[in-house]
């Protein structure tokens, strides 16, 4: 039990230090809140064996979690990753010291308790060949496992990626237009956000693109069809790391009838296609 108590403190301590989610914290959610209210509720040896015990431990902790969450969901703090650590700790905190108080309340000779019995090898005892092949296994953990350790705690590199979408003027998402009268001026604000890992040249481009519905027999369905487009303006960009392209954007439609107005996004000198797509669509009026 007092290595379990130990392992909740240390891990949770070391899931809230790194921020980030840890095989080691697997153990802590399945297998430990259940464990500890076993030891509360029967803690003398005679009252389960440990196949009981485990099993027992893995399916009560299932539903400790499951009430823990459903709990979280109804707090300010929500299901987060932190509200989650701290939590599993408060509750392996509680259990265990309701565990150590009926621990103690228990007698010595009553109490479960594991008991190792270790030897080195003997030796003499194995033959030539065996020798061999226990030596060569050694050598090969000695050099895989500092690489499989590396492996597993070396950070995954995630792949990069921008961000390209529309707010209204006021910098939410109230106040985006979609029905505008000729020549009516009306203001978007453009947000590009750089989450590549590196600097990166863009161009935004802004189109004015006239649609039209048509009927499409064969599908059966109406189709949007491009009828005519205008550039209507292009800036150029460099764009650090994390760092967020935010400008307010400025247009006027001379024309009745529907409308696109198309914000392209193009990476590097690469204008064949687009790297981001955002379009507005605009019923024009008279």
């Amino acid at each position: 039990m007092y290595g379990v108590f130990a392992y909740a403190l240390v891990v949770s301590g070391w899931l809230l230090v790194t921020g980030a989610p840890n095989p080691l914290g697997l153990v802590l959610v399945f297998l430990i809140p259940g464990y500890l209210a076993m030891a509360c509720l029967i803690p003398r040896a005679d009252q389960g064996d440990w196949t009981l015990r485990v099993g027992l431990s893995l399916g009560l902790s299932l539903a400790l979690v499951a009430f823990l969450g459903i709990g979280l969901n109804f707090t300010p703090w929500g299901i987060t990753f932190t509200s989650v650590t701290l939590s599993e700790l408060a509750l392996s905190l509680g259990l265990g010291l309701l565990a150590y108080r009926q621990r103690m309340a228990t007698p010595v000779a009553e109490r479960m308790e594991v008991t190792f019995d270790l030897h080195g090898p003997r030796w003499e005892e194995y033959s030539l060949l065996e020798k061999g092949l226990a030596g060569l296994l050694a050598a090969i953990l000695i050099v895989v496992v500092p690489f499989l350790a590396q492996s597993l705690t070396q950070p995954r590199p995630t792949p990069g990626f921008t961000e390209l979408y529309l707010l209204g003027p006021s910098g939410n998402f109230s106040g985006i237009p979609s029905s505008l009268k000729v020549s009516q001026l009306a203001a978007v604000r453009v947000v590009i956000v750089n989450y590549e890992g590196t600097a990166v040249n863009y161009t935004l481009r802004v189109d004015l693109v006239g649609v039209r519905v048509v009927y499409n027999s064969t599908s059966g369905n109406n189709d949007t069809v491009e009828v005519n487009r205008t550039t209507l303006s292009s800036f150029p960009m460099n764009l650090q790391n994390g760092r967020t392209w935010n400008e307010l954007y400025n247009f006027s439609i001379a024309r009745v009838g529907s409308w696109q107005v198309q914000f392209v996004l193009f990476r590097g000198a690469d204008f064949s296609a687009s790297y981001r797509f955002v379009r507005l669509n605009i019923d024009v009026a008279s």
